[in-house]
């Protein structure tokens, strides 16, 4: 159970104005979306792992740009070489009428929500928040080891015979009475 990131988890920045490209002016991967609204984009280049930003394309109908790291069902059309994990507004092809910002996805850092999360805790458990792009994560809040605040931050995979789940004895007891 991974409770402090995964990659599903992810949040909406506007990187400027123009279509989106690389530091270098070039575009990854890439694919489009037809007669769609902002949030239909959204939702569509949150759905795969691969798609790291959209923009509004001005032809005819709500057009989108999507752009992802590799080739995928999102982004069949191969780009010129663009770095996805670097995208920013070029200045270029920005509307009067619409917003032409770059969007981009950026994966949380569980520092995003962690940090406060679990300072606000009453009492121990998991814990949920939600962000302003409807991503949340789960966290698994400690208030009563010195003072609170503290968050679960690993987990063992209870397949291979440990576990550390919210329940476990790991999690409760002192880590030197297990070995």
């Amino acid at each position: 159970y991974d409770i402090i990131h995964s990659p599903s988890h992810s949040r909406i920045a506007d990187v400027g104005q123009g279509v989106c490209r690389d530091h270098n002016g070039k575009n990854p991967a890439w694919g489009s979306l037809s007669n769609v609204g902002y949030a239909d984009a959204r939702d569509a280049c949150l759905s795969d792992q691969t798609c790291k930003g959209f923009w509004y394309h001005p032809q005819t109908g709500a057009n989108w740009q999507l752009f992802c790291t590799e080739i995928s069902g999102s982004c069949p059309n191969s780009g010129n070489g663009g770095d996805a994990n670097e995208l920013i507004g070029s200045g270029e092809q920005i509307l009067t009428d619409h917003d032409s910002a770059c969007f981009v996805v950026r994966a949380l850092h569980h520092s995003d929500f962690t940090d406060h999360i679990c300072a606000s805790a009453t009492s121990n458990g998991p814990r949920t928040e939600r962000g302003e792009s409807g991503a949340s994560i789960s966290v698994y809040c400690n208030a009563e080891i010195e003072n609170g605040g503290w968050h679960l931050v690993y987990s063992v995979d209870p397949n291979d015979g440990h576990s550390m789940g919210f329940g476990s004895s790991y999690w409760t007891q002192d880590s030197s009475s297990h070995s």
